[in-house]
């Protein structure tokens, strides 16, 4: 009963921020958000009605949903990053092509392993790319938090929300899948609402700061992250320079 209460929380709460979203027409501000809390809730509801319906398809189902939903939170990610560095293209840049590698190395390591041994079925490639992916989300969300912080980087109440409430979600998912490992069976019973108990607490949140469209403020100065970046183009160039000046004279008869 509890579990099916806090389930219908999560949807309605979902509904809420979504349908508030499009009636303030700010939806399309955050794509990636959307898209995938619009995708945990027709997500959820279609696990519910195969799980009545047809729960021989439940397990593949689940899984295949899942392995879905792990690819769309890490667009989650690239939204807050998008965001927040959106007056900063040359940093944005760097930061797009540092995501995307990531992304590729992450699932070219988990399809490296189901090819050559270690995982053999779709729950276990799922669940290694989940886990793999949290901890990258945790370190790129720490990651941006330092760089905001380093160069006094204003954001609004938005894309406040968003990151506090997606970090929290990630960080505390790592803590509970840790504690889950370590006691095994015996952590189960708490597992089951600790997690969906997390969920609710970050979509109140979210209903909260996204509420009503509130876009960065204008930073009263500069940040000097710009200058940073040309330097360190400057850099690279005079860099690669040097190495094919250096090859040219190593090749040369």
């Amino acid at each position: 009963m509890l579990t099916q209460t806090i389930w219908w929380i999560t949807n309605a709460l979902e509904a809420i921020i979504i349908g508030r979203a499009a009636q303030q027409k700010f939806i399309k501000t955050y794509p990636m958000f959307y898209v995938y809390l619009t995708y945990v809730l027709v997500e959820s509801i279609l696990r519910y009605y195969i799980y009545v319906r047809h729960p021989a398809y439940y397990g593949p189902f689940y899984w295949s949903t899942q392995l879905l939903s792990v690819f769309l939170g890490y667009g989650v990610v690239w939204e807050i990053y998008r965001q927040a560095l959106s007056r900063y293209p040359g940093a944005l840049r760097i930061s797009r092509n540092a995501l995307a590698l990531i992304f590729v190395v992450v699932v070219f390591r988990v399809l490296l392993s189901l090819l050559w041994g270690g995982v053999s079925s779709l729950p276990q490639t799922t669940a290694e790319l989940e886990r793999d992916f949290r901890a990258v989300k945790a370190f790129l969300l720490l990651s941006i938090a330092g760089v905001m912080l380093y160069y006094r980087i204003q954001i609004g109440r938005n894309l406040r929300g968003m990151m506090v409430g997606y970090g929290f979600f990630i960080g505390t998912s790592i803590i509970i899948l840790t504690l889950r490992s370590h006691f095994g069976d015996q952590f189960q019973i708490w597992w089951q609402y600790l997690q969906p108990a997390v969920y609710v607490f970050v979509l109140l949140a979210w209903c909260v700061t996204l509420w009503s469209y509130q876009p960065n403020p204008e930073p009263d100065v500069e940040p000097r992250i710009e200058q940073d970046y040309q330097s360190l183009v400057q850099a690279t160039r005079q860099r690669f320079r040097q190495i094919r000046a250096h090859v040219g004279r190593t090749v040369r008869p």
